[in-house]
């Protein structure tokens, strides 16, 4: 073994100095790891990207020991990045409640991936976090193989499952059938478990049923002034010049997405928007260069109830997007998400119900679909905009009647979809209402014990009175709250659980733990659906034969740049600690001092 006798004759500090170069030289190698990792890039980029820097920086020793090419750069980012991003995450989750957030779906090489986010709440940043766990190749989409790639996960990782307090997913029957789906799997082995649809999904899907009552000519009508146009740029141009005429926005049309009814409203605004300039560029086609489906389209474009319909389509799906925006959120909004929801659908309740029956009885009992409380079809609410187009115009009693009942029944099946998919009855929404900071500094709620008897394994039982001791004391260290702690839900309990009494002692710790533990529950799968966007980035057409490992590697790795913050440039690869070498005069601490130094080497 050489290394004693290099060391003996070229001494400690040389044989220090070599290994100080050969950690920079790792850093170096990492950093450009990550390059890669965040900008999506493909790893055989390694095979030039290191000799070009050695070409431009030759004067670098760092640059001249660079050797590192698209084989050695798979692994450390495997090996290295997304080892430690791993690592990192186990060491939080082992010691955090936290919930499990899931989503399926197939990649370009239809591929079946289950991806896994874990939600909880960060004590150090005093935020709730969404942290990429893995993403898993499943062979059958069943909700059994689905329940154990997750599990299975849990294993690996030495993340004990018991932790998990909340599971959200969206609204497959695979995912949230009551008899065969994950959800039931999941209540079998831990019946506490909190678990929720997610908010978006089931938005999405209760337009998507309310829209086919509309006729179907208006999305046919869409549909078509957009593909008018989708290919061809002469046409665009055209256009560009009767958008200056009208002295319109120039921009242009939109696509009607197949699967996401709530883009529904950028394409419909879109086409408002340009309605004038689209007329006068069809009223040309039609006339001049007699074009047949001009002819049609400006034939659409002068029915004044086309119009009607998509400034209703307006209206509304403003009040969904809005809603579904505020649930897309990475902030915890479990608090609120029944106060909002409920809020919402009354709204809509009010747009076509009598008004005194809608508020007399809880929401969860309203009969949406009993006509006896409609009322009359001339006063249904149907949005600014388009009441001020029926001002304006004189439409046919008949045409008029049937417009309003086609919107009567829009309302009616999402309505009931709402009610049918939205828990207005669940006792955990209801009750954890009280974390919202102007509740639970009101003094007007006693009591915390109804809302805690649903998670054991947060609280024990023996415990309750003195959370709810602590409870009560929460209205009297308002004063010791900043002004913003009231307005963010994540800041008010962050400082409560950092307030401590005279003696030193924290004052809130069963309450700091219980209210921390339940802002990491579930409100929607948007999280996921980010890692789909991200994984799409990353395994494009091009690059289509990435195995699912790599890919898991690549969204690991991009955690280590999430948590700290970072771009490439500025990230610090955490190697393993030095410790300072002192020169001593024995030849056995002289031969420890070595040891260490061999280790240094082996990073």
């Amino acid at each position: 073994m050489k290394s004693l006798e290099t060391v003996k004759s070229g001494g400690l500090l040389e044989a220090f100095q070599r290994k100080s170069n050969q950690q920079e030289k790792l850093e170096a190698e990492l950093k450009l790891a990550m390059f890669c990792v965040e900008h999506n890039l493909p790893i055989k980029i390694m095979d030039h990207l290191p000799k070009l820097i050695q070409s431009v920086c030759h004067d670098s020793n760092i640059a001249k020991d660079l050797k590192v090419a698209r084989t050695k750069t798979t692994e450390l980012i495997k090996e290295k990045l997304s080892a430690k991003s791993c690592e990192e995450m186990t060491s939080v989750l082992q010691n955090v409640k936290f919930s499990l957030i899931i989503d399926e779906t197939t990649d370009i090489s239809s591929t079946k991936c289950l991806a896994v986010i874990a939600r909880y709440f960060d004590n150090s940043s005093g935020k709730a976090r969404d942290r990429f766990m893995g993403l898993l190749q499943v062979q059958q989409a069943t909700a059994e193989a689905i329940y154990h790639s997750m599990m299975e996960l849990l294993i690996n990782l030495n993340i004990p499952a018991q932790n998990m307090i909340g599971f959200g997913a969206d609204n497959a029957s695979v995912m949230m059938g009551e008899s065969g789906g994950v959800k039931a799997l999941i209540k079998k082995d831990n019946p506490n478990i909190f678990v929720l649809g997610c908010v978006c999904h089931s938005f999405s899907l209760c337009v998507s049923q309310a829209c086919n009552k509309l006729p179907r000519t208006i999305e046919d009508f869409v549909r078509n002034i957009y593909a008018y146009f989708a290919h061809s740029s002469k046409r665009i141009n055209e256009l560009s010049e009767f958008q200056k005429f009208v002295d319109g926005q120039p921009h242009r049309l939109l696509r009607l997405s197949q699967t996401r009814w709530l883009s529904w409203q950028a394409v419909v605004n879109r086409t408002l928007e340009q309605w004038n300039a689209l007329t006068l560029y069809f009223t040309a086609a039609a006339v001049e260069d007699n074009i047949h489906t001009a002819q049609l389209l400006l034939k659409d474009l002068q029915n004044p109830f086309n119009k009607l319909y998509l400034h209703f389509l307006s209206y509304i799906l403003e009040l969904i997007n809005k809603m579904n925006l505020n649930f897309q959120s990475e902030r915890p909004r479990i608090t609120s998400l029944l106060p909002n929801i409920s809020s919402l659908f009354k709204t809509i309740l009010h747009n076509y119900l009598k008004k005194d029956y809608v508020d007399s009885i809880p929401l969860n009992k309203i009969d949406t679909q009993n006509s006896r409380h409609f009322q009359r079809i001339e006063t249904i609410y149907l949005g600014a905009m388009c009441e001020v187009q029926i001002a304006k115009n004189k439409f046919p009693e008949k045409d008029m009647k049937l417009f309003l009942s086609s919107i009567q029944s829009f309302y009616i099946v999402l309505s009931a979809e709402i009610k049918k998919k939205f828990p207005f009855d669940d006792l955990i929404l209801q009750e954890i209402t009280k974390l919202e900071p102007k509740i639970a500094l009101s003094g007007n709620v006693r009591s915390v014990v109804n809302l805690v008897t649903h998670f054991p394994n947060i609280v024990p039982e023996h415990e309750y009175e003195e959370l709810n001791t602590e409870w009560q004391l929460l209205p009297e260290i308002r004063d010791k709250l900043t002004s913003c702690a009231v307005e963010n839900l994540e800041t008010f309990w962050y400082e409560v659980n950092k307030i401590k009494d005279d003696n030193g002692d924290v004052m809130f710790p069963i309450l700091g733990k219980l209210s921390t533990s339940l802002l990491s529950l579930p409100h929607s799968s948007a999280c996921v659906e980010r890692v789909f966007s991200q994984l799409n980035l990353i395994k494009t057409k091009i690059r289509n034969r990435l195995q699912v490992d790599t890919c898991n590697a690549f969204l690991l790795s991009k955690e280590l740049l999430k948590t700290q913050n970072r771009k490439c440039y500025d990230w610090i690869p955490e190697l393993k600690e030095t410790h300072p070498i002192a020169i001593h005069d024995t030849e056995t601490e002289e031969n420890e001092d070595v040891d260490d130094i061999i280790h240094l080497f082996n990073l």
